[in-house]
This record gives C-alpha cells, sequence and structure tokens, in this order.
C-alpha cells in the first residue's frame, strides 16, 4: 500500500475534536494564526480542509463573524449606553458621571451606511488594488512583529508536520 502524502495525513490528523479546538479558538481570539498555533496545525491543514469542507468553512466564518460581533456590540453599547466614569474630588469619589462616545458611535455608522464614509476613505479602498511588502521601509516595530508571525507560522507547521508522521 502507497504511503499517504502530506496533505492526506494532515487531514486525518485534524479531526473533529480538533476542528472544534480550532473554531472554539478562533471564535475567542478571532484570528487564524493563534487558533492554529493552539491546536497544533498549519495554515495549509486549515487551508485544505475548508476546501474540502463546506460545513467547516462556513464554521469558521462563523466564528470569526461571532468574535466581530462582541466588539461591534461593545462598541454600540459604549455611544449609545455610555460608560460609567468615576469623579473624584480630593483622592475620593463623589459621584459619576455617563459618557457616551459620539466617535465610536459615527464609527460604527461609516461601516453600515455608505453615505457616512469619508470621501478619501472610499477613495483610498478602491485604488488600493495589490500591495508591495517593502521589507526595508517597515518601522522597526512592524519587523519585530512580522519576525513574530513567521516564526510562529514555522513552529506551527514544524507541529502538524511531526503530527502527520506518527
Amino acid at each position: 500500500m502507497d504511503e499517504p502524502t502530506f496533505a492526506a495525513r494532515a487531514w486525518t490528523r485534524f479531526d473533529e475534536e480538533r476542528r472544534g479546538k480550532y473554531l472554539a479558538a478562533l471564535e475567542q481570539d478571532g484570528e487564524h494564526t493563534f487558533a492554529r498555533i493552539e491546536v497544533g496545525v498549519s495554515s495549509e491543514t486549515v487551508r485544505l480542509h475548508r476546501q474540502k469542507d463546506p460545513a467547516f468553512d462556513q464554521a469558521c466564518d462563523d466564528a470569526l463573524h461571532t468574535y466581530r460581533k462582541k466588539f461591534i456590540d461593545e462598541l454600540v453599547r459604549r455611544g449609545h449606553e455610555g460608560v460609567e466614569k468615576p469623579v473624584f474630588h480630593e483622592g475620593v469619589i463623589v459621584g459619576h458621571v455617563t459618557e457616551y462616545s459620539d466617535r465610536l458611535l459615527m464609527e460604527h455608522l461609516k461601516v453600515i451606511d455608505r453615505r457616512y464614509r469619508n470621501q478619501l476613505e472610499v477613495d483610498l479602498a478602491a485604488t488600493i488594488q495589490t500591495t508591495d511588502l517593502q521589507l526595508d521601509k517597515l518601522q522597526p516595530e512592524s519587523r519585530i512583529l512580522l519576525e513574530q508571525i513567521l516564526t510562529i507560522e514555522a513552529a506551527a507547521a514544524e507541529r502538524s508536520q511531526l503530527d502527520a508522521a506518527e
């Protein structure tokens, strides 16, 4: 019998339990990279599963939607209901004031209704079609972050290869 390919081994190792953990992590963190690291699978494994399993693909989209919805709900709550902040006098809390965020509501309104978007934002979104990554022009903080992401990706891929070999 022929030895299964790496992709086939990865497909069988990413079982229902690990998929469930991946989806839970994705819903919690909203980031595929962190979810993959938590479960120990490569981006290729996740991509393969999403391509071959429409239900899993939809579940990933649903998890991300749930993650984003938490932030939208909080944004609207802060803008509409406000946030209680203490008022101090000589180091003692003497009361509270409710602060509302018009900015948060306006940003949300821009997302849900095109009429409130800045023309500059619309123009930029329309003209940016490709990304030219010029590493030498990145800020030092961005280079460090990119290096960390690449290290995490390499570790996840290596872990996935080891799992597949077992």
